[in-house]
C-alpha cells in the first residue's frame, strides 16, 4: 500500500492504491458481512459514513495542530 502522508504526492498511484483500499477492503468487507447476513445494508451504509467521518476529522485535527506549531 502506497503511503500518501508519507510521500507528501497525491500521484495517480497513490489515488488507485486508495481507491482500491476503498472499494475492496472496506466497501468488500461491508458487502461479505451483508451477505453472510452479519449486518443490513443500512448498517455497513452506517458503518461507511462513520469511517468516511472519522477521516475527515482526523484531517482537520491535522491542519489545526500544523497551524498551532
Amino acid at each position: 500500500m502506497i503511503d500518501i502522508k508519507r510521500t507528501g504526492q497525491r500521484t495517480r498511484e497513490n489515488l488507485e492504491a486508495l481507491k482500491r483500499l476503498m472499494t475492496h477492503d472496506i466497501i468488500g468487507s461491508i458487502n461479505d458481512n451483508v451477505a453472510a447476513g452479519n449486518m443490513t445494508l443500512v448498517e455497513g451504509a452506517l458503518i461507511l459514513d462513520i469511517d468516511i467521518w472519522e477521516q475527515k476529522m482526523k484531517k482537520t485535527e491535522q491542519q489545526l495542530e500544523a497551524l498551532r506549531a
